[in-house]
């Protein structure tokens, strides 16, 4: 009986192995799925906007300067030139309070359902400009100021929905496309200012409204910055050179409050280095952002469930060998095959039913169905109703034991980890008696072949 006994533990070794084709082909087609929604993504995208980064303000003086340069002429001799050279000063704010509410609408694309927000902002603050623009010179040299102009910068220009007229120290000002600034290829708006006034603050008031896809950020480039964000959406990440002070998430919506110095972003050295090589990552490394996200994403959710297939075929495969043993039943590797593939065919049906129906109700779904097979089909290989039903509500409590696993992130590897130490344990104690050199000899050999 030996060879009996090597040859069915290898034929349940092989099967466990082919019904990795189906799981890993359902991996796929979750992959497969996931990329059309990217896809959808990506065609709202193109069409509307897409994540948006909001750097403002700044406020700009083009100068040209005017000045003596000793060189040689073409003899050699040194000669005393005039040179011009044309550049421009930039000025950071002070203050900057940026107050925002974002809502969230979903847009159909297909089968698919995209988020896209609509934030409402409003940017207050001042400036505080020196004489002469801080500017010194020789006598013999000279600065001539060009129109100044305050500039505000986002990643995706035609995501500027409203934008209603800057408020310049109380007098409306209007806006003209384009930041005329080295960052987001120039995307965003400027407003020509009159001539200022050094000492004493300049106040500013700027109001739009900014349509965008998941990310919204604020680049902190005053010497103090603060963010307040409320929205009705209570799906959100924080991430980004700070994460908020304080924040409030709530079945309803969310707030979240950010806050900080140039103590903490030197802000200027980075500008200066930004408005000299037109290399701007660096300030837009200290954005604060929030990620506004699908609740339901159901591929990430069954890529997740897939993960533990190979652990339900395993354990139930278990648990059959088990009961085999502990009954002195003869199960046929064909019969472990069939609910093999029933347990597999649960995660193609948790897919393709999370793509029309909750997330929760799709597992439900496909749960019961693949439970219910197994309990009518176990019932009558194992001849036993009661039977099958307790191994419908083993299956039920692994069932439920997975959608815990899916729904805590955090505690995953934990719940997980006890499930599989909890089994273990179960089967240490339900077999810590038997005689297994005994069972060995008679394991493949059923009752009703003894009688005989």
């Amino acid at each position: 009986m030996q060879w009996q006994w090597l040859f069915k533990a290898g034929a349940l070794f092989f099967l466990f192995l082919v019904l990795q084709i189906p799981l890993i082909w359902t991996q796929d087609l979750v992959q497969e799925r996931s990329n059309f929604r990217q896809q959808a993504i990506d065609s709202v995208s193109q069409s509307n906007a897409g994540t948006q980064a909001v750097v403002a303000p700044v406020l700009i003086v083009p100068f040209e300067h005017r000045y003596w340069a000793d060189e040689r002429d073409k003899d050699d001799k040194p000669i005393r030139v005039q040179r011009t050279r044309a550049g421009k000063l930039s000025f950071l704010p002070r203050q900057l309070q940026v107050d925002s509410k974002v809502d969230i609408e979903q847009k159909p694309v297909g089968i698919f359902q995209v988020p896209v927000y609509r934030a409402a902002l409003q940017l207050t603050g001042d400036f505080e400009l020196p004489a002469d623009y801080g500017v010194t010179v020789p006598t013999d040299e000279q600065y001539l100021f060009d129109t100044p102009y305050l500039a505000l910068s986002v990643s995706e220009q035609r995501g500027i929905k409203q934008l209603q007229m800057l408020q310049w120290n109380a007098a409306p000002l209007a806006f003209e496309p384009g930041s005329r600034l080295p960052l987001h290829d120039e995307q965003g708006v400027h407003a020509n200012l009159p001539p200022l006034q050094a000492g004493g603050p300049q106040h500013f008031v700027i109001s739009l409204q900014l349509q965008g896809l998941k990310t919204l950020s604020v680049v902190p480039v005053a010497d103090n910055t603060s963010w307040s964000l409320g929205s009705s959406w209570p799906h959100a990440r924080f991430w980004g050179n700070a994460t908020p002070d304080q924040k409030d998430l709530r079945e309803d919506g969310l707030d979240a409050n950010w806050q900080t110095s140039v103590l903490a972003t030197n802000m200027p050295s980075r500008w200066q280095n930004c408005m000299e090589s037109e290399r701007c990552d660096d300030v837009l490394n200290q954005a604060f952002s929030v990620d506004f996200l699908d609740p339901v994403d159901v591929y990430v959710k069954s890529d997740r469930a897939t993960k533990y297939a190979f652990l339900f075929v395993g354990i139930t495969f278990g648990a059959f060998l088990l009961f085999e043993i502990m009954k002195q039943l003869a199960i046929h590797p064909v019969q472990y095959g069939m609910v093999g593939l029933a347990l597999a065919f649960f995660f193609l049906l948790l897919l393709s039913l999370s793509e029309h129906i909750a997330f929760v109700w799709a597992y439900l779904i496909a749960a019961a169905g693949c439970i219910g097979v197994i309990i009518a089909y176990l019932s009558a290989v194992l001849r036993s109703v009661l039977t099958a039903l307790g191994f419908g509500v083993a299956l039920a409590v692994l069932y439920g034991a997975l959608y815990l696993i899916l729904g805590s992130e955090d505690f995953a590897l934990l719940i997980g980890s006890g499930l599989l130490f909890g089994l273990l344990t179960l089967a240490m104690l339900l077999t810590r008696k038997v005689d297994w050199y005994h069972l060995q000899q008679r394991v493949l050999t059923p009752r009703s072949s003894e009688a005989r």
